[in-house]
């Protein structure tokens, strides 16, 4: 690249920005400036100012750092400037190459200009609104279930001290069923004293069949007689079952969301009806993707979700075991990993995908 530019080390409220004419020459000195209107303002003055000196519009470049970056890169691209986003991982590899351990705003923004002076670096290009909008919900879905699963685990661990064996009658203790019983009866002392109409009338919700209601509530009370009593609980308990529940119901409503959004796209009806793609997992190779476009090759693609194989030699040895790389996306390969393992999947009626389980099976032979 040999553009002008405006090099910027990006913070969580606040970056600091040098403006470059070329390679290691610089037009001013380095300046902060907020995330905020009056912030952008002052980088934009900057701006205009190395645009007329230069007699070229400059480049944005920065690091993407999650959340942080999201809004400088829209922002300066709205104004009208070409934004360049690098990897981390690209400025990391120029720090390595430093003798002197330094670490200081206007260094960073030194080595983020010699990677774009250096490099031949892309413009940002944004994707379509919805697929940006899906891929927000789909990262939060993400984030919800996985504080959903820590919950779980915790009522779980409680639970255990309670009801030891409460995992023999319930397989799934916290399906709706479970989750009221307990709610209703936290300790095993209060099972044993409730009437027997009311445990099964719980049980029935389940709309299982009576003999089935039946054999639970015996499972119920026997496992009951032989806990050994545990005070102060029950509070406890209730707090996670409440938790649980509105965890259930957020996610549900956030499904019901993403999969309404996503059926107006073309493509998701193409990935769900691959055999093994279930809806989640669709969604989130769609938005990760974006614009398939991007890539002109597998390869490129590959290496984006992270599976592009790792390389090691070193004199006349080369490697012949190596693992993926993991430098792409995780939510991306997550999904695949997911999608691929449900498609090899052996299930009573035969494997969900054949096509690919016969491959799978020629590669791990």
């Amino acid at each position: 690249m040999r553009n002008s530019s405006l090099c910027i080390d990006v913070s969580k409220a606040s970056s600091f920005a040098t403006p470059f004419t070329s390679l290691n020459h610089t037009f001013d000195n380095t300046f902060c400036f907020d995330h905020s209107v009056s912030g952008f303002k002052k980088a934009q003055s900057v701006l205009f100012n190395l645009e007329v000196a230069s007699g070229s519009k400059p480049d944005v470049v920065l690091e993407t750092t999650g959340n942080y970056s999201k809004p400088l890169v829209t922002t300066f691209y709205n104004l009208g400037y070409n934004v360049v986003v690098l990897n981390p991982l690209q400025t990391s590899h120029i720090k390595s190459k430093s003798i002197r351990k330094i670490k200081t705003d206007p260094i960073d923004t030194l080595r983020i200009a010699k990677v774009y002076y250096t490099n031949d670096c892309s413009y940002y290009s944004p994707n379509s609104s919805a697929l940006e909008e899906l891929k927000t919900f789909s990262r939060q879905w993400v984030s919800l279930n996985h504080t959903y699963s820590e919950l779980q685990l915790k009522y779980l661990s409680l639970l255990e001290l309670v009801f030891p064996n409460f995992k023999k009658v319930f397989t799934k203790t916290c399906c709706p069923t479970a989750l009221k019983l307990i709610n209703d009866f936290p300790d095993p002392k209060l099972i044993l004293m409730a009437p027997i109409n009311h445990l099964l009338s719980i049980l029935k919700e389940s709309k299982h069949s009576d003999s089935w209601c039946r054999a639970k509530l015996d499972d119920l009370l026997n496992y009951s007689r032989e806990c050994l009593a545990q005070d102060a609980t029950s509070l406890c308990l209730k707090t996670y079952i409440r938790l649980l529940l509105d965890f259930q119901e957020g996610l549900h409503q956030a499904r019901d969301h993403m999969v309404s959004y996503a059926q107006t796209l073309p493509e998701y009806h193409l990935l769900i009806s691959i055999p093994g793609v279930g809806e989640l997992t669709a969604i989130t190779i769609l938005s990760e993707i974006g614009d398939i476009k991007k890539f002109t090759n597998d390869k490129q693609l590959t290496a984006f979700a992270g599976l592009d194989a790792s390389i090691f030699q070193s004199g006349s040895y080369n490697s012949s075991r190596n693992k993926i790389s993991k430098r792409g996306t995780p939510y991306l390969r997550q999904a695949l990993y997911q999608a691929t393992c449900a498609a090899v999947s052996n299930r009573p009626k035969g494997r969900i995908n054949p096509i690919l389980a016969e491959y799978y099976l020629k590669k791990v032979s």
